[in-house]
């Protein structure tokens, strides 16, 4: 109990709260550049929004960066790579759902992969609502899972979907945070866009 008491203390020191308080700071202005980035790549001068800005914070915080992706490559992706299919036609939104679960099938079967597959069925239900944006933001998430360890992919793609569309499964349950992220939104919402770092 001591130890746990003096930890506490020491982690709750002003000293302490302060550094951790300038890091947050650091990094979400980094998330904050890299968002500001993706909107240019789509022709985009406006803000970025609550969700976009929350993806990037998690390639900053949870993954480390971002791989090498950009906005170039999630368009190649979508555009091109699956552009190109027979048939794919303005069905981007649906080719693209149905590569991820492919792509889901040949990981390892957990539980991170069963909530995989019940998001893809669930916003393969809603697709009408999910705008091509939202589905570059995914895709973008996708990517990233599929640089991540095997192990760990499924889940990577569970917590970036979450965030880029604002509900799924993930952990064990389900999770709709559009009604927060629309209150945050007007919340944050910045009068002018942040400079890129």
């Amino acid at each position: 109990k001591l130890a746990e008491r003096d930890l506490q203390s020491i982690l709750l020191s002003p000293d302490i709260m302060l550094n951790q308080n300038a890091e947050i700071i650091k990094d979400a202005r980094r998330a904050d550049g890299l968002a500001v980035e993706w909107r240019r790549s789509f022709g985009s001068e406006g803000p970025p929004d609550i969700r976009e800005r929350l993806v990037f914070l998690d390639f900053i915080v949870q993954n480390g960066g971002m791989k090498g992706l950009h906005g170039g490559i999630v368009k190649d992706f979508i555009d091109d790579r699956l552009g190109q299919q027979p048939g794919a036609g303005s069905d981007k939104k649906k080719l693209f759902l149905d590569h991820v679960e492919n792509w889901v099938l040949s990981l390892q079967k957990d539980t991170h992969s069963r909530e995989a597959l019940k998001n893809i069925n669930r916003w393969r239900r809603d697709i009408d609502r999910i705008s091509e944006a939202d589905i570059y933001l995914l895709a973008l998430g996708y990517l990233r899972a599929d640089r991540a360890s095997k192990e760990y992919a499924a889940v990577v793609f569970n917590r970036k979907g979450l965030l880029a569309l604002g509900y799924g499964h993930i952990q064990g349950g389900f999770q709709d945070f559009r009604p927060d992220l629309a209150v945050l939104a007007r919340k944050l919402t910045p009068t002018e866009t942040p400079a890129p770092l």
